[in-house]
């Protein structure tokens, strides 16, 4: 019941964000779709403790011999329906007509149809990670390393998640700023594997915490962290033609002379 509140409720900020949008924009229908399906998506993590808890029971049931693995994995599949039903009908109606789609019932029909297999599909990737790991401290690393990120010119992208989820640890190995600890996967810039000048010189990085002084300006900030992060073997003179190479890419020879 508190699952379905929470369902109704949402919905209903949903429709408060997205009342009644032009179905012109696409940029705007296709942010509906995807806030609808990732938040779904997000509402079957809490499911991933319950599956951890519920295996020393299965455990032990299993070898009394009171079912068989392929009867617990269906009946474990099976009761998801149920729910994932009643979502579907609570949240997918009130996103598709609320919203503005295309008051059509074969439409209708059809979002609500991807709304279920999202939410059952999202549900059984969860399962099977509690069921292939060995361990729950093992669970959560592999929840982090199934994530695909795609960015796109022109746009906005927000990661969010709880304290410690990994957001900032995330952005630090993209800019490539996290040297330490096991890091695995690629970078891709327009289809393209990125190298780290590519990504340097196409991407800033803002840290969250201000680490410059309000009284230096631009220049002497450039300055002072061109000296500190290089290698006292290089010359005063290679330093400063780093600082005016940085200005140049960053177009602001104007506010610096």
């Amino acid at each position: 019941m508190r699952r379905l509140v929470m369902i109704l409720v949402m919905g209903l900020l949903f429709n408060t964000i997205y009342y009644d949008f032009d179905p012109t924009e696409v940029s705007v229908a296709c942010g509906v779709i995807f806030s609808t399906v990732m938040f779904l998506y997000m509402g079957q993590s809490p499911h991933l403790p319950v599956y951890m808890m519920n295996r020393e029971i299965f455990y032990k049931q299993r070898g009394a011999n009171l079912y068989r693995t392929s009867s617990y994995v269906l009946a474990s599949s099976m009761s998801q329906i149920p729910l994932s039903l009643a979502e579907m009908i609570v949240f997918g109606t009130l996103v598709h007509w609320m919203c503005g789609f295309t008051a059509e019932v074969g439409l209708f029909i059809i979002f609500e149809l991807i709304v279920l297999l999202s939410n059952l599909v999202m549900g059984m990737w969860f399962f099977f990670l509690a069921t292939a790991c060995s361990h729950k401290n093992i669970m959560t690393p592999l929840c982090m390393m199934s994530i695909l990120i795609f960015i796109f010119a022109g746009s906005i992208a927000v990661l969010m998640g709880s304290t410690g989820a990994g957001k900032t640890t995330l952005m630090d190995v993209i800019a490539g700023r996290k040297p330490g600890g096991k890091i695995a996967g690629k970078i891709m810039l327009n289809g393209y594997e990125a190298s780290d000048l590519a990504i340097r010189r196409c991407t800033g990085y803002c840290e969250q915490m201000d680490v410059y002084s309000e009284a230096a300006t631009i220049r002497e900030a450039l300055a002072f962290s061109s000296f500190l992060r290089q290698d006292a073997s290089i010359s005063y003179a290679k330093k400063y033609d780093l600082i005016d190479e940085c200005i140049e890419i960053l177009g602001l020879e104007d506010i610096t002379k």
